[in-house]
């Protein structure tokens, strides 16, 4: 029996060992941090990246210039939640996500982290249903694949003269867009770009534009009648 007592007593202090070892190791957990900042619309900050989520790191008050932060870039009044890839020259930003789909006005920063933001990026506000207007910089030159897909609350919206490409799918499903003034820096239509646009009444495609894919204004029932320039060198089906 003392035997046994023994034994038990060996293996509850191993267990013991085991468990203060293991709250020890915790509690000497390293965390890691982002090198890009993240911010609020007072702060910016490193988040950490080691999945606790709520840690920070060089959390500082914005340095405004401009209304733009010096440190991180966040422009004042830019809608919070986007989020932004480095491009691959890493001399450049796309707006590839943002984290909430439920956003009624997005306004995009023309800079983030000091770079300029040069691309929307594929399926970047796809989904966002409650989305009604959407303000896109002069840095944008391109608006990727399903950009805006299903932004069926989308009635309008302004791309600047500084866009010269325009994805597949990048407006479709936006039923309640009404009309579209296409800037004459815009030099591609992708396929599908505006399929199922079914409150389209009226676009104007510039002089600019080489190519328009295939069914790119398919499903556009109330689309009367279009003007093709005679720049057009390419058309889909």
């Amino acid at each position: 029996m003392k035997k046994i007592k023994s034994i038990f007593l060996i293996m509850l202090c191993c267990s013991i060992i085991v468990f203060i070892s293991s709250c020890n190791g915790e509690s000497k957990h390293t965390h890691s941090f982002s090198e890009e900042w993240s911010c609020d619309e007072t702060t910016h900050f490193h988040e950490a990246t080691c999945g606790h989520s709520n840690e920070k790191e060089s959390v500082e008050n914005h340095i405004f210039e401009n209304n733009q932060c010096k440190i991180c870039g966040y422009v004042c009044g830019s809608t919070l939640g986007i989020k932004y890839e480095l491009n691959v020259d890493k001399t450049s930003y796309v707006v590839c996500n943002i984290d909430n789909k439920y956003v009624n006005d997005i306004i995009i920063p023309s800079t983030w982290n000091n770079l300029p933001v040069t691309s929307i990026g594929r399926g970047a506000f796809s989904g966002c249903s409650n989305l009604t207007s959407i303000e896109i910089p002069n840095s944008v030159t391109s608006i990727g694949d399903n950009a805006f897909s299903g932004c069926s609350r989308l009635t309008s919206i302004e791309i600047p003269n500084s866009v010269t490409s325009i994805g597949e799918s990048a407006f479709s499903g936006c039923s309640n867009l009404t009309s579209i003034e296409i800037p004459n820096s815009v030099t591609s239509i992708g396929n599908s770009a505006f399929n199922y646009c079914s409150n389209l009444t009226s676009i104007e495609i510039p002089n600019s534009v080489t190519s328009i894919g295939d069914n790119a204004f398919s499903g556009c029932s109330r689309l009367t009648s279009i003007e093709i320039p005679n720049s057009v060198t390419s058309i889909g089906e």
